[in-house]
């Protein structure tokens, strides 16, 4: 049998949305306090204040570019095939990892928990594995044998779980 589960999911549109408005105003509210910051010193300000001033505009720029980028490159990708499970999280993992079913000690779907909340990369430190996490209310947990935990988002948990009980079982082909 030839059964394939592929999941490739990203944020809503709607959450590009949301972070621009939110970032926009932020860069321009840093820039218009500087600049007045600036404008208010009664000589104009020295060469330095201004150096410093492009600096820090230049530096905050960027650094709203590089948060921006981050938030749309963010995709999960779960693949479950040939007694495999193969997981990518571009941009923290951008290679495909896999992981058989042999290597797999256990896996379960599961709600979120306060830690699994948001969006990116982190550590949950009550089930001591790491999150690959779009915010979704869904995760498939993954217990290997050798101990890790691993805990990725998915939009479609029923059709996930379903895919891997077939993958699992003893007559699968």
């Amino acid at each position: 049998m030839d059964r394939v589960y592929v999941e490739k999911s990203g944020l809503a549109q709607w959450a590009y949305y949301l972070i621009g408005m939110i970032l926009l105003p932020t860069w321009g509210a840093f820039i218009w306090s500087l600049y007045r910051q600036y404008l208010n010193k009664p000589s104009g300000g020295s060469v330095k204040d201004e150096y410093s001033l492009l600096v820090a505009t230049i530096f905050f720029t960027i650094l709203i570019i590089a948060i921006f980028w981050l938030i749309i490159t963010i995709k999960a990708e779960i693949k479950v095939a040939d007694r495999t499970i193969s997981l990518r999280f571009p941009p923290f993992i951008n290679r495909t990892r896999s992981y058989l079913f042999t290597d797999i000690e256990k896996w379960s779907i599961e709600k979120r928990n306060l830690f699994s909340l948001g969006i990116g990369l982190r550590y949950d430190p009550v089930r001591k594995s790491w999150i690959y996490s779009l915010g979704t209310k869904h995760v498939l947990m993954l217990t290997l044998v050798s101990g890790k935990r691993i805990m990725m988002s998915t939009k479609k948990p029923y059709e996930l779980q379903r895919s891997l009980e077939i993958t699992q079982k003893k007559d699968y082909e």
